[in-house]
């Protein structure tokens, strides 16, 4: 299962299911699971989880890459989260790198066995893997009115860029997916602006 460069945003459930994107592999599967550079924000449900879920009951791999999940929330319903649920079941693996987690409501990420890897993350509910390494919590410093990153942000160059699955090799929009030996977190790469833009004309 293949979910990349997707923007998912301003959906809304009332019956309490998934309002984002819910993927589920049945047991007995061998498959594996990417999903990279998507832009989950804004989405809003009464429980469970708003932005999504990504979920194996089978043996495959979940790779969840350089994505923006932001500004999701479940209102009043302390023990959902409005962010991402990444859950492995019993016998898969999860891996989660390069991703922001937030600013949702009431949690940024709902982790079960998931080894993250240089991931900007706010508030975390559930289990992380041990091996987990490179992650912080500061603010993203998104571009006024958009989630692409601030010319300042502390997220810039920041990414791992080896992750477990592969780094994909387009940002979000089309841009390489790195810059000068760098990759930042989250869906958008910075890159050179200047010669994106045509100026070397």
């Amino acid at each position: 299962i293949i979910v990349d460069y997707n923007i998912i945003r301003d959906n809304s459930s009332t019956t309490g299911s998934f309002a984002g994107m819910i993927i589920f592999e049945t047991a007995g599967s061998t498959d594996d699971v990417h999903v990279d550079g998507n832009l989950l924000v804004g989405n809003t449900t009464t429980n469970s989880f708003a932005a999504g879920s990504v979920f194996t009951a089978g043996s495959g791999k979940i790779y969840v890459t350089n994505n923006t999940v932001a500004d999701n929330t479940v209102p009043n319903h302390p023990g959902d989260c409005g962010g991402l649920s990444i859950n492995a079941g019993a016998s898969g693996t999860a891996y989660a790198s390069n991703n922001i987690f937030w600013n949702n409501t009431p949690c940024d990420l709902s982790a079960a066995g998931v080894v993250l890897t240089n991931n900007d993350i706010g508030v975390i509910q559930g289990t992380i893997d041990p091996s987990s390494s490179g992650n912080l919590n500061v603010d993203p410093k998104f571009n006024p009115g958009a989630y692409s990153l601030a010319a300042d942000s502390p997220l810039l160059g920041q990414g791992k860029l080896a992750p477990p699955g592969g780094l994909p090799t387009l940002d979000i929009e089309g841009h390489p997916r790195s810059f000068m030996g760098t990759v930042d977190i989250g869906a958008y790469e910075r890159g050179d602006k200047i010669f994106n833009y045509g100026f070397d004309q």
